[in-house]
């Protein structure tokens, strides 16, 4: 992944219908981990998503993706998904 990738695995995450909407991967491994469209999803519980996060992002990207989940806690400000990544964002900065 590089910067590149980030809009994208961020649309992925937060808005998967979109994302396959934008870039239908027929081919994609995610589609055999079901869900809508196929997406695997975000663990619903704030805190484990993080630890998603922490286990797959190389050390070298976190901090780069720490500022992108404080724009979307930003954009997202006063929504449950703000509250969610704003809960996601308090687990990585604690990590």
């Amino acid at each position: 992944m590089d910067f590149d990738d980030i809009n994208a695995f961020v649309l992925k995450l937060s808005t998967p219908e979109a994302w396959y909407l934008q870039y239908d991967c027929e081919t994609c491994p995610a589609r055999a981990a079901g869900g809508e469209h196929g997406a695997a999803r975000l663990p619903e519980d704030p805190y484990a998503a993080a630890e998603v996060f922490l286990v797959y992002l190389a050390d070298d990207q976190l901090e780069t993706f720490i500022a992108l989940v404080e724009q979307l806690v930003e954009h997202y400000a006063d929504t449950p998904r703000g509250e969610f990544w704003s809960a996601v964002l308090e687990f990585l900065h604690a990590a």
